[in-house]
């Protein structure tokens, strides 16, 4: 694969039975009711990989070289997020990443959306000023 798939590519690697990937996908899947369908996070199951090395998905040999033995992994336009992640690192992660793609805009109290500029002040010389 070239890096322009990886740049580009946006998939949830999870187990069948993994109670940690249930928490994620329920997040994953909200989130991915709020964006369009071509910025959609891919979910792909790779329990027949884990257990009996079976190529069911071409994601999985794409990512074959990344992939531990720790799921859920989160593979976000070249950024990976592992399962040591938390669910409040991964809605951190993730929200900040696509809140430009949603499409009914979120008002996100993390983000810092000021204008700043340096304004002259005679006796301290400069000072930062956000609107």
């Amino acid at each position: 694969m070239d890096k322009e798939f990886y740049k580009n590519d946006r998939t949830l690697l999870v187990l069948k039975n993994c109670p940690h990937c249930r928490v994620w996908l329920t997040f994953i899947g909200t989130l991915n009711a709020k964006l369009p369908l071509n910025k959609q996070i891919d979910v792909v199951e790779i329990t027949n990989y884990y257990d009996y090395g079976i190529f069911d998905n071409p994601k999985i040999s794409a990512y074959k070289k990344y992939l531990t033995h720790s799921y859920p992994i989160l593979f976000f336009e070249g950024v990976r997020l592992d399962s040591n992640a938390s669910r409040e690192e991964l809605e951190a992660f993730a929200r900040s990443l696509v809140h430009e793609d949603l499409q009914i805009q979120e008002y996100n109290k993390f983000l810092f959306t000021k204008n700043c500029t340096f304004k002259k002040i005679p006796i301290l010389g400069k000072r930062l000023v956000c609107e």
